[in-house]
């Protein structure tokens, strides 16, 4: 036979049910012999995936007689059925006359009469198997009712076997709670790569690849291996790696045995959705632009197990993937642009149902790359604002850099992710590439122009000084279109611009928007970030309550949309740091510190500005803990990052204020290994005062006795031994600021 030549259906129907018996399938015939005492079996699964074959090899290891009955559509009618069965019984002798009746009366149950040679049956004590091959053809409620019947009549040891592509309308729920039911499902029937490899043994000499590719292709479908089987042993050239759905040996069986019994509109379904890679009733409905598709899912699930449900409330099934690749090539028949068509319409259903990568592959596959280029571009800012640029770098893996040149959007969302890689370089490449494009219209979901997008990247890398970001974060929010996440990133830039300028109410004023645009469109990241900075100012304000409630918020904020280990926390654990050491709680303070600077070092892109605030921070929370020696370390390295920076506005003075802070500390160390406790920290600040110990303790809530206890403390810590000292030390060492001495 020439290769690629079709075979009749009966040979390769014969070749399907003969090749299996090569492979004795251990497992399951063991499995089937261990639950004699279960009354049902049932073999639930698709066209020839070896159901009778494995009834075979059980009948064959099995004492007991097997009466066999093969069902047919005349077997729906319950007279017909009931001599079948009588007629099978017979021919295996059950009813020999010298074997004894049960003790005792037969009780009869079910839902109907029994015929008298049932009842015969019945009362003997011989136990049997009866097997009801293709109960799929069971349809009315009578036929189905009388083998319930039979089950529950079946003598002591007996079982009946049934097999079907599906599960029959039986009381198998109950059977199974009652532990009278043994399931076996295409699962447990797809051969193992071992079997597979037994199977095709005689047929090729398979390397481990081929092999795993037609395992894979097949997923251990045994009607699949049995017809790669007959396509290697016709000798074809690399016939193991080209096998698929689209051979016209597969497609004719899958016409004849799967999708015939369907029917032409289940046919249809399939063949117009054969381009998902799942299906569900809103999304076919959607692509084939009509309703019922769930319900006509559910029957197709039922008739045949080559199409599974994925979940337990069966909304969602796959194809096979044979079958699907039958399916496909039977749609590429009906022309490009009815495939086309199909895909713009599973693109829109994912986009809508908030789906991107999906809705991005579909658009591709209808042709429509400048429509996958926004879907990308539009989930820039949604996964910016949760710290997941990685997702979207794997998206544009799929373009080439052709395609990406030729869309702004595509080089935008680029750009994004070189920086986000620490290649400024190819950021800004890329960002020329898009400005130098073409762009009709307004950007989608972000912010109104190209122009705008590129000038926001650039206060995002904010590489040539604090002025230009702050310029730039309000080109970025330029424009009627723009989305609120984007004025929430766009707003967060400025305001930690004006922030570090030395502009504190009008960064409050910039920051306070950001977070209230960052709120009402869902985006945690700039939230997290403008309340860290918040927290930032009220430090510098002294006001360490509302810092530590800001703090609190930014926190809160981070947990409820798992961003605890994203790049937005390192703003949130340095300012965190500075109020705890403050609070006295140097273990949980060090901690945060511990988690910036780690933070810092894993990130591949930190702004220069980012990298000298922290440190900044991190190195006042480590004077206040008496760690000199860290702070210092820290100082020194913002320095090296601030002389690269062409504008770094107050940040050099802070930094220099805090290192003549470290240079005045006497003591390094001393208060790292006492550490005053929060409550000493509370009677501390109130010893530049002229109050008594008695009207401390008023304040504080608390007796003269404890404020007097704590004093004295607070004195042996600071290795002092009055009042005056001790304000004089906690100067010094930063734990309160001169200007408390008013």
């Amino acid at each position: 036979m020439r290769p690629g030549a079709s075979l009749n259906l009966t040979e390769v129907m014969t070749q399907t049910r003969r090749l299996p018996h090569r492979v004795v399938r251990t497992d399951l015939v063991e499995r089937l012999r261990r639950a004699q005492d279960v009354r049902v079996v049932l073999l639930a699964a698709g066209a020839g995936s070896g159901k009778s074959t494995l009834l075979a090899q059980w009948a064959e290891r099995d004492g007991r007689p097997f009466a066999w009955v093969t069902l047919d559509d005349g077997d729906d009618d319950p007279g017909v059925l009931a001599e079948d069965i009588n007629r099978a019984l017979e021919a295996v002798d059950l009813c020999a006359e010298d074997e004894p009746l049960r003790d005792g009366p037969v009780e009869v149950r079910g839902p109907v009469a029994l015929s008298r040679p049932w009842l015969a049956l019945a009362a003997r004590a011989r136990p049997f198997v009866l097997v009801l091959d293709r109960a799929h053809v069971l349809r009315s409620q009578r036929s189905l009712a009388l083998v319930a019947s039979l089950v529950e009549n079946l003598p002591p040891g007996s079982q009946v076997a049934i097999a079907a592509r599906g599960e029959p309308a039986l009381p198998l729920a109950r059977w199974s709670v009652e532990g009278d039911l043994v399931r076996i499902g295409p699962e447990e029937l797809a051969m193992s790569r071992q079997e597979a490899s037994v199977l095709l043994a005689p047929y090729a000499d398979l390397t481990p690849g081929e092999l795993q590719v037609l395992h894979r292709q097949t997923e251990g479908w045994v009607a699949g291996l049995c017809m790669a089987a007959i396509r290697l042993r016709e000798g074809a050239p690399g016939e193991a790696c080209a096998f698929g759905g689209h051979d016209r040996l597969v497609a004719d069986y899958l016409r004849d045995e799967v999708l015939a019994p369907l029917g032409d509109e289940r046919t249809r379904l399939l063949v117009r959705t054969s381009i998902l890679d799942r299906l569900s009733g809103p999304l076919c409905d959607a692509v084939l632009e009509r309703s019922g598709s769930a319900a006509a899912l559910r029957e197709i699930a039922g008739l045949d197990q080559l199409v599974q449900p994925l979940d337990g409330v069966r909304g969602w099934y796959r194809c096979h993937p044979l079958l699907r690749q039958a399916l496909r090539a039977e749609l590429r028949a009906q022309g490009p642009a009815v495939e086309a068509e199909l895909h713009r319409r599973a693109s829109a259903w994912h986009e809508a149902q908030g789906d991107p990568h999906a809705a991005i592959g579909h658009a591709r596959a209808a042709g429509d790359g400048e429509r996958a280029g926004d879907l990308v571009w539009a989930s820039l800012l949604p996964l910016l604002c949760r710290g997941q640029l990685p997702t979207l770098a794997r998206w544009l893996a799929d373009f080439d850099e052709g395609e990406i040149a030729a869309m702004p959007a595509l080089a935008l969302a680029a750009a994004w992710c070189d920086l986000d890689r620490g290649d400024l370089a190819a950021a800004r490449r890329w960002a020329a590439t898009a400005e130098g494009g073409v762009r009709e219209g307004p950007l989608p979901a972000g912010p109104a122009t190209v122009a705008a997008a590129v000038a926001t990247l650039r206060a995002v890398a904010a590489a040539e000084g604090l002025t230009r970001m702050a310029e730039d974060a309000g080109l970025g929010q330029a424009g009627d279109h723009t989305a609120r996440a984007w004025r929430a990133v766009c707003g967060l830039l400025g305001g930690v611009a004006l922030r570090l300028g030395g502009d504190l109410a009008g960064a409050v004023a910039c920051l306070t928007a950001a977070e209230r645009h960052a709120v009402s469109a869902s985006a945690p990241c700039p939230r997290v970030r403008a309340l860290a900075h918040l927290a930032a100012i009220a430090v510098e304000a002294d006001d360490w309550d509302e810092a530590a409630e800001l703090v609190a918020r930014a926190r809160m904020a981070a947990e409820r949309d798992g961003l605890q280990d994203e790049a937005c926390q390192i703003e949130v654990c340095a300012v965190s740091a500075l109020v705890l050491a403050r609070l006295g709680q140097t273990g949980d303070a060090a901690r945060d510190a511990r988690r910036c600077l780690r933070l810092l070092a894993t990130q591949a892109y930190v702004a220069p500005w980012l990298a000298v605030d922290a440190r900044i921070l991190l190195a006042r929370a480590s004077l206040l803990v008496g760690d000199a020696s860290a702070s210092r370390a820290l100082l020194r390295d913002g320095r090296r990052v601030l002389a690269r920076m062409p504008d770094g506005g107050e940040l050099g003075r802070r930094l220099e204020d805090t290192w003549r802070r470290l240079e005045a500390f006497p003591l390094a160390g001393i208060v790292a290994a006492a550490p005053l406790s929060r409550a000493e920290l509370r009677v501390l600040r109130f010893l530049p005062t002229h109050l008594t110990y008695r009207e401390i303790g008023e304040r504080l809530h608390v007796s003269q006795c404890t404020v007097k206890s704590q004093a004295l403390s607070t004195y042996r810590k600071l290795e002092v031994s009055s009042r005056s000292q001790a304000v004089e030390r906690a100067i010094a060492l930063g734990l309160i600021e001169a200007a408390e001495l008013a």
